[in-house]
Formats: structure tokens, C-alpha cells, sequence
């Protein structure tokens, strides 16, 4: 399998201690979450997972300021009989920084090759009074052993753009990681949920 690139970049607050989720051959794994600031003001939450032998990784510790860089990747995650798509950022390389340093500048950008794997879903949005066109796109990464599917975000032109492309459609996108809380319709007990995806700000096909 062709690796396709794909390489995220984020700087950040690690939100709470690295948890030991998975040992292979002697490697262990860890999960947190990290804060990352918009220019608005509002935080998007990045889910990261690393390995021990990760460049930098005694640096990830609750509390620290972090540029983190690596790969975004997915699973499916089986909860209550259903699957669901999680996508995290698997970082390779960890390095402390200086909040200050970062004068305000904003670090939480994504750049990956990929292949609509899925028919584009198209849908426009109303509130406050205005109208905004949103298109929901799944892209496959390939990586070194397997693909990871992508859930994508695109508003606007490029939506609507986008959501006309025909499965296997390839492309290069660029864009930042996004969380945002919801509540499902059908659920009656009313639980917020975070969603993870990438919100795309700019791509071109990739012939």
C-alpha cells in the first residue's frame, strides 16, 4: 500500500495525564486530550495518542504547553452495540514551548492526500438569520499498513463544490482539527457528545 502524506501540527495545553491504553511487543501507548485555542477565543479539544518512544514524549505532562507533531488517524470504536468513527492525532514528535513565544499565533493545521470514499452529504444550515451551506465529506488516508477514514467538514463554496464529487475522487487538504458538543435527536437522556473532525479551509484535486 502507497503511503499517502499526511502530516498535523498543534500547539496547546495538555489537559490531563497521559493513560496507558495499549502495549504491542513491548511499546506502550498513551492517550490525552490537548486545548487548542481558535483566534475567537473558543477551544477546540484534540484527542493524542503516542507511543513511549516517541521524540519528546517525557514532555507530555498534564499541564504543559506543547508543539506536537504527527499524523492523523482513525478507528472505529464499538459503543453500545454501534460503531462510531473516532479520529485522534498521533503525535511523533513533542516539544515544549513558551505560550509567549507564540505571540497569539494560533498552531492547529492539517495537511493530508486522500480519496472520497463516500458520496458527499450536502446541507444547509439556518440560524440567526442566515444561511450556511455545509457539506460532510469521508476521506481515506492511506497509511503505512491501512486507511483511515476521515470525517470532513467543508463550508461555504468549497462545499458545495465539494459535495458534488464522485466516490474516489482523490484530493489534497488542508485544514484544522475541530470539536464541537452535541446532542443527539434520538437520545433521551439528553447526554452531550463531542464530535471530532477536520474542518477544511482550502483543497485541490489531486489528478
Amino acid at each position: 500500500m502507497e503511503k499517502s502524506y499526511n502530516e498535523c501540527y498543534i500547539c496547546g495545553i495538555v489537559l490531563n495525564e497521559p493513560e496507558h491504553y495499549l502495549t504491542i511487543n513491548g511499546e506502550d501507548f498513551f492517550r490525552t486530550l490537548v486545548s487548542v485555542k481558535r483566534k475567537s477565543g473558543a477551544v477546540d479539544v484534540v484527542p493524542v495518542r503516542v507511543s513511549q518512544r516517541a521524540d519528546g514524549f517525557p514532555n507530555m505532562k498534564q499541564g504543559e504547553y506543547l508543539y506536537i507533531e504527527g499524523t492523523v488517524r482513525s478507528f472505529d470504536n464499538k459503543q453500545n452495540g454501534k460503531m462510531h468513527l473516532e479520529i485522534y492525532l498521533f503525535a511523533e514528535y513533542i516539544y515544549p514551548v513558551d505560550e509567549k513565544d507564540t505571540d497569539g499565533y494560533v498552531i492547529n493545521s492539517f495537511e493530508f492526500d486522500g480519496t472520497v470514499c463516500k458520496p458527499p452529504v450536502g446541507r444547509v444550515l439556518i440560524g440567526n438569520g442566515d444561511m450556511k451551506y455545509i457539506a460532510d465529506v469521508l476521506v481515506a488516508v492511506s497509511g503505512t499498513k491501512r486507511s483511515f477514514y476521515l470525517p470532513c467538514i467543508v463550508f461555504g463554496r468549497n462545499g458545495r463544490y465539494l459535495s458534488s464529487l464522485k466516490v474516489g475522487t482523490k484530493l489534497k487538504l488542508r485544514g484544522r482539527f475541530q470539536s464541537r458538543n452535541y446532542i443527539a435527536e434520538a437520545d433521551p437522556s439528553n447526554e452531550v457528545k463531542t464530535a471530532y473532525e477536520i474542518a477544511v479551509s482550502a483543497y485541490e484535486l489531486n489528478e
